[in-house]
Formats: C-alpha cells, structure tokens, sequence
C-alpha cells in the first residue's frame, strides 16, 4: 500500500539504509516503552534518530 510504514522503510532498506518501523500511539506509555524497546534491540542498543511522525486534526469551519 503506497504512502505506509511498509513502502517508507523498504524504500530505505533498497537504498542500502537500516530502518524499523513501529505502530504506536504516543499518548501511550506502554505503546512509547515498546518503541523504544524494539528500536534498542532492532539497532544494538545504538539509536542516533527517531521519527515521530504523529498528527491529529481537528475539522473546523473555513
């Protein structure tokens, strides 16, 4: 499916790049724990970036 967290990191890993990607909610504490736990054990214990990229939006009238 064009636009996920699949295609973005098999884009990175075809480009020679190492990535993991992770669901979670980050109001979550134990979502956030388990973000953290699967990068520290997918990197080594070595994680120079991390991308959070979480929106919300609220519809209002133009």
């Amino acid at each position: 499916m064009p636009g996920t967290i699949h295609t973005a990191v098999a884009a990175i890993r075809e480009g020679g790049g190492h990535a993991v990607g992770v669901l979670g909610d980050v109001h979550s504490e134990d979502d956030v724990t388990r973000l953290v736990e699967t990068a520290v054990a997918e990197f080594g214990g070595a994680v120079d970036v991390v991308v959070n990229n979480a929106s919300a939006s609220t519809p209002a009238a133009a």
